[in-house]
């Protein structure tokens, strides 16, 4: 998946995480867990972009990095809703990865830094099941990748997001882009 479209809706896979463009089709806490700041996520749309200028798919039209850069950070928005310690995770491995490897990794080096066994994790169990439920209703707006996405938000905002979870089927992706701030 190209354009770090991974975090946010499924890292959106973020469902998190959310770089450029293209034709392809805050908590209170300090420290570690406190929310992203504005310079941690334009380091992040920096180490996504920069991927993506490096390692090229040839099925994709990209925009100019600038462009880029700047649509990741007004995607991401300025909200402080991801811990600061699985966003630096996020940006270190979109620095280093190897353009053959899937971004899908990413994520996964976020979520670790909270929780080895995010399969384990009360949050991720619950919107697994609100997933599940929604599924047999006929309604699937959201993926599991966003159980997953939702692990590495700060502890005000997952607070949050379990209150979309209360939502209709419909309205959960909704509520999860107007906590994060995603214009999606």
């Amino acid at each position: 998946m190209s354009c770090a479209t991974t975090i946010l809706h499924s890292v959106w896979m973020l469902g998190l995480v959310v770089a450029c463009d293209s034709t392809e089709t805050g908590g209170t806490q300090t420290g570690s867990q406190a929310g992203a700041s504005t310079a941690d996520i334009a380091a992040f749309c920096d180490a996504t972009c920069t991927r993506d200028q490096r390692c090229p798919d040839p099925a994709i039209t990209y925009p100019p990095y600038e462009q880029c850069k700047s649509s990741c950070i007004a995607k991401i928005g300025t909200n402080p809703v991801y811990r600061t310690d699985s966003f630096s995770a996020l940006r270190e491995c979109y620095t280093t990865l190897a353009c053959a490897m899937s971004d899908d990794q990413c994520l996964m080096a976020a979520v670790n830094v909270v929780t080895a066994t995010p399969e384990n994790d009360p949050s991720y169990l619950s919107c697994v099941n609100r997933q599940d439920a929604c599924a047999a209703d006929g309604v699937s707006d959201f993926s599991d990748d966003l159980c997953v996405t939702q692990l590495i938000l700060t502890a005000e905002a997952k607070a949050r997001f379990a209150n979309c979870l209360t939502q209709a089927c419909e309205q959960m992706l909704t509520c999860y882009d107007n906590l994060t701030g995603s214009t999606g």
